[in-house]
């Protein structure tokens, strides 16, 4: 297992993308709002770094064939853009085989986007490079995008076992349709790298674990307008992940088996 370094807190924030920057929803009461944005503009801002890459740059496992439209990678490059990405806790930034990572207690860490980064996309696959911890919470949601002022929503969600194995949840939502997918038989081990994907086209919805499709199904999910993302807990800052995440990918296609990406080993 990599061993992870707390980095200086003169790191400054930072994120560059293809997207528009929102001013997030006033929520008054989160606990009882759970499905809406939200984003504490009070809360302890520990600096972190986020780089938009071009696919050149990169870590690939794997060739692929498709360039996504958004890379967000953990890195220390200068502030770029200025988006206001927000911080709950204290989640560390440290190394590992796969490059710079970004890693979360489970308990108070998250960090929060105010962009949606699948606004107006008929079609996408969102990929997130992740490694879960053994000892977390039962239900983890560690990606999260909303659209304001509505419930309509995509999450990336994995369930711990007894054993210290996880299974892959996703779920979308738009008006009264909604459909979450799970694959409860398809385990995988703790304390690894595995590419999650989330997909969907023309009124079907899959994911995967490392290019491995491993569940399926229809539902009807009208492109999302303009919202927020949370990485580390849903937005109304439940279901905390514990784990590190290394790398999201947001692609305007639903991608093929073969060109998503994958790790082979990576412990």
């Amino acid at each position: 297992m990599p061993r992870f370094v707390s980095r200086a807190s003169t790191l400054a924030a930072s994120l560059s993308l293809v997207a528009c920057v929102v001013t997030p929803a006033k929520v008054t009461d989160p606990v009882r709002a759970p499905d809406v944005q939200v984003v504490d503009r009070e809360a302890k801002v520990t600096p972190i770094s986020v780089e938009s890459t071009n696919p050149e740059s990169v870590v690939r496992t794997e060739a692929v064939g498709a360039s996504p439209a958004i890379t967000w990678a953990i890195g220390n490059a200068p502030a770029t853009e200025g988006h206001a990405l927000s911080v709950l806790g204290t989640p560390t930034v440290g190394e590992s085989p796969l490059g710079p990572t970004v890693c979360f207690d489970g308990k108070d860490d998250a960090l929060l986007f105010p962009v949606n980064p699948l606004e107006g996309l008929t079609e996408f696959t969102v990929e997130v490079l992740v490694k879960p911890d053994p000892d977390g919470s039962t239900e983890q949601r560690f990606l999260h995008v909303q659209e304001d002022g509505a419930e309509n929503r995509a999450l990336l969600e994995l369930r711990l076992t007894s054993e210290a194995s996880f299974y892959v949840h996703t779920f979308l939502r738009s008006g009264e349709a909604q459909l979450a997918l799970v694959a409860e038989k398809q385990l995988h081990p703790t304390a690894r790298w595995y590419w999650l994907a989330l997909s969907y086209e023309a009124g079907q919805m899959s994911h995967s674990v490392n290019g491995v499709q491993e569940a399926e199904g229809k539902v009807t999910f009208a492109p999302l307008g303009k919202g927020q993302m949370s990485l580390g807990a849903r937005l109304n800052r439940e279901s905390w992940f514990k784990g590190c995440v290394r790398e999201i990918r947001i692609s305007p296609s639903a991608l093929p088996a073969a060109e998503l990406q994958r790790v082979t080993d990576a412990r």
